[in-house]
Parts: C-alpha cells; sequence; structure tokens
C-alpha cells in the first residue's frame, strides 16, 4: 500500500497595478498591464436550516504538477431563500452550475429552470423557462461558449420520465436531441468532449444500484461499454486535451456487512491505462473535473461524520490535498478567466 500525500493549504497573495509615464507630458497614454489569468476553486455550501445556498470561490496562487497554493474562500453570491415564487433569480438549494468558457457567466438549475447569470453585472436570465412537468439537471458549457448541453426530463401523470440529452443553441435557442440513435437513458451524469464530437455517459446496470459507463458519438453511434468490472461507475469528466476520463467508481454492496468504497478512477483512452487517484484516502470521493492544464482533478469527499469537504489529486503524483475544511462544501469545479 502505498502512503498517502496529504499537504497543508498556503495562502497567497497576489497584488497588482499599471505603470504611467509621468516624466513626458506630450504622451497622453498609459501602459496597459497585461491580462492576468485567474484560476479558481468553486464550490457550494448548503444552509440546510434555512434552505438556501452560498456560492465560494478560493482563488488558486501557484501550482505545479505536485504542490497547489490558495487564498482564503470567499463568497461569490448567495441564492434566494425559500420560499419563494422569482423564476429569474437562483433560489433554494442549489446543486448543477457550470462556468462559460470565459469564466464570466454560470449556468446554474434554479427551480426546474437553466438560469445563465453574469458575474460582472450579477444580472440573471432563465434561459428556459419551462412548465413545472418539465425538470432539467446537470447543464455543461460547449468550450465555443455558444451552447449549453443539459438533461431534460419531461414527467408523465405518474411523476415519471424518459430524461434526453439536448444541446441549447444560445444565439437562436434551438434545441438539438443528443445520442438520438440510442434509446438509453442517462443514469448518473456524462460529459461532452470539448470538441463536441463525443460523449461519456452512464446507463443503469443490472441492478438498481449500478451504472455502467458508456462512450459514444454524440448521435450515439459507435456506442460501447468503457469497463466491465463488478462496480458502479458514474460522474465521468473527459481531460482537457480529450485523451483521458476521470469517473466514480463504487463497490456495490452484495452484502450489508461488507465495507461501501467509492475513488476517483483516471483512465487512459488510448492506451486504456487506469489509476485510482484516491486509492489511499481514507474516504469516499466524487464528483471530478479535471483542471484547465489535465495535470489536477478536483473532487468532493465524505469523511466518516458524513462532513464533506473539497480536495485536489494530481493526476501524475502521488498527491492529494485537502481545499477546504468545513462540514458542508460540495459541488467543486473550475473557473478560469482574465481581469
Amino acid at each position: 500500500m502505498r502512503s498517502k500525500f496529504l499537504m497543508s493549504i498556503t495562502s497567497l497573495f497576489i497584488l497588482g497595478g499599471c505603470m504611467v509615464n509621468p516624466t513626458n507630458k506630450s504622451i497622453q497614454s498609459f501602459q496597459t498591464p497585461t491580462p492576468t489569468t485567474r484560476l479558481q476553486i468553486t464550490y457550494i455550501r448548503d444552509e440546510q436550516e434555512q434552505n438556501f445556498s452560498g456560492f465560494y470561490t478560493i482563488d488558486i496562487t501557484c501550482m505545479t504538477q505536485d504542490k497547489a497554493c490558495f487564498g482564503e474562500p470567499k463568497l461569490l453570491f448567495q441564492s434566494l431563500k425559500m420560499p419563494n415564487n422569482e423564476q429569474n433569480k437562483p433560489k433554494g438549494l442549489l446543486t448543477d452550475y457550470s462556468w462559460s468558457p470565459d469564466g464570466n457567466k454560470i449556468a446554474l438549475i434554479s427551480g426546474r429552470d437553466i438560469l445563465v447569470g453574469n458575474m460582472l453585472t450579477q444580472e440573471w436570465i432563465n434561459i428556459t423557462n419551462n412548465p413545472d412537468s418539465i425538470d432539467e439537471h446537470n447543464p455543461k458549457w460547449s468550450r465555443d461558449g455558444k451552447s449549453i448541453y443539459y438533461i431534460s426530463c419531461l414527467r408523465d401523470s405518474s411523476s415519471t420520465c424518459m430524461p434526453k440529452l439536448l444541446r441549447l443553441d444560445l444565439s437562436g435557442k434551438e434545441q438539438s436531441h443528443l445520442l438520438s440513435s440510442m434509446n438509453t437513458i442517462i443514469s448518473n451524469g456524462y460529459d461532452v468532449s470539448p470538441d463536441g464530437r463525443r460523449i461519456v455517459f452512464t446507463i443503469s446496470g443490472p441492478l438498481a444500484i449500478s451504472d455502467l459507463l458508456y462512450l459514444a458519438n454524440s448521435d450515439g453511434t459507435d456506442s460501447h461499454q468503457m469497463t466491465t468490472k463488478d462496480v458502479s461507475e458514474n460522474a465521468p469528466s473527459f481531460s482537457p486535451d480529450e485523451q483521458k476520463i476521470a469517473f466514480v467508481r463504487s463497490t456495490i454492496l452484495y452484502d450489508v456487512n461488507s465495507k461501501e468504497e467509492s475513488d476517483i478512477i483516471v483512465k487512459d483512452l488510448i492506451s486504456g491505462e487506469e489509476r485510482n487517484l484516491t486509492e489511499n484516502l481514507d474516504s469516499m470521493a466524487f464528483s471530478p473535473a479535471f483542471s484547465p492544464s489535465g495535470d489536477w482533478v478536483v473532487f468532493e469527499s465524505f469523511d466518516s461524520d458524513l462532513n464533506v469537504n473539497i480536495f485536489l489529486a494530481s493526476v501524475k503524483q502521488e498527491v492529494i490535498i485537502q481545499v477546504t475544511h468545513g462540514n458542508n462544501e460540495a459541488n467543486p469545479a473550475w473557473r478560469s478567466f482574465s481581469e
């Protein structure tokens, strides 16, 4: 058993500015500073008793393949407390969300609809505004920023539904049905490759508690199961170079006395090799997402007391870093933007 590396968190602060030329009065201009790219980890902290969520960010101030430094958590915005009839602002407890490629906008699920918020102006738009019979989940922004993928589920009179994976063109508000040639139901997560050509997704396995991981073209052709192990696999995430997939692998409990395990696996799509990033982590891991560089995976983990916190795992090194130290920090994601 390899030893686990757990690194402490260091806070760093970066100051910036611009230079002017006061000596030459004939030059009525100043030197424009080079835009600075900021990288953040974002997460949600639910206030269960008051029925609303706080949305937090943490600046990453240094990062190599085996080291990361962080600033202090900062509140970006809060959802409205429930009950609330507001349709065009986030309300209640938040879960699914995705950042635009430029990091200035966020798409999230609120009241069964998809809202898009501008973080520069704090303005929100309900881009679906569907009737109560339609539920929407798992919005994901396309790499070019022109579309949003999401799961749509039309409930019948018995409140059952058949989820469909859709792509919404933001300019013309046109919808396209993905995986349309397949007669299947996405059960627990999906991701679209950065070029938009392939989709990794899960379908229900032979047991109610199991998920099977599949890869297919966006129209559903060339579909094949990724793994054949006697486990449940879900929550897949493509690497930026599209050559790897991170996902959750959980044991299927045939015996109530057996130990439940849940790990983050990275699979190389070219070589087929797999690496368990959380093999030496004592708690259960969920919700993986690759960093923009592809060198790290962020995830959430539950300890024995059901406290949830955010962690980082290096893809190439045996390094795990705990990012948050609260008891209800979940739904991690990466945000990159210029300022």
